[in-house]
């Protein structure tokens, strides 16, 4: 009879793409000026905000097992 035991910590590191950082994305049109004189310019925005605590995603994993001969 034999008893196995293990243990092992996996990562996951597909959490999305920039989340570390902020991305911003041109394109957007804004107006400037006060009525009757009005101008548009471009501009960009932010899209989305960094995640100061991302990390990667971690699984724990126990394993028991008992390997017995019956003949």
């Amino acid at each position: 009879m034999k008893l196995r035991a293990g243990w092992g910590m996996l990562g996951n590191q597909e959490i999305g793409d920039y989340t570390y950082a902020t991305t911003v994305n041109y394109g957007f049109n804004y107006t400037y000026g006060y009525f009757g004189n009005q101008a548009t310019f471009s501009g960009g925005a932010p899209t989305s905000y960094a995640n100061k605590n991302i990390k990667w995603e971690a699984t724990k994993q126990t394993n028991i097992g008992l390997d017995m001969n019956l003949f």
